[in-house]
């Protein structure tokens, strides 16, 4: 099964680190320089487990992309990427209702940790929003 990421944030390098990290072919990385632009990229894939917003994301930042997110069907889960991902930094993305923190530079293991639980989340969620549809469907038909 092949996975989506975005990577929204202004930073080409921190783009390419994360693609040199990522680097497999069951995952593709998308880029989105703003929130508008992250937004869009939501729009135009199908399933998207897990977004990584720089916390100096232009155009609305991390916190209203999040709010956003929250509109989308079986929203992905936003990690935010800092320099400065300190305790409170990552009490205000959990709080709000992201789902974790990203220090940057970007460090190999930390990111495969870090989107390996994002996604599994996001799986397990999709799983059982799927079956609860089912399961919705066969009691309706089942009356």
């Amino acid at each position: 099964m092949s996975f989506t990421i975005l990577f929204a944030g202004p930073s080409d390098a921190e783009y390419n680190r994360l693609r040199e990290l990522l680097d497999n072919r069951d995952l593709l990385l998308l880029h989105a320089h703003t929130s508008e632009e992250a937004l869009r990229c939501l729009g135009s894939v199908s399933e998207l487990p897990v977004v990584i917003a720089d916390s100096d994301l232009p155009s609305g930042g991390w916190c209203n992309l999040l709010r956003r997110l929250e509109n989308v069907p079986n929203p992905p889960r936003l990690v935010v990427s800092s320099r400065l991902a300190d305790e409170r930094l990552w009490a205000e993305v959990l709080n709000m209702g992201g789902f974790d923190v990203l220090a940057t530079p970007f460090c190999r293991e930390e990111v495969k940790y870090v989107v390996e639980n994002a996604q599994d989340h996001w799986c397990r969620s999709h799983e059982r929003d799927h079956r609860c549809m089912h399961n919705d469907a066969a009691v309706s038909s089942a009356a």
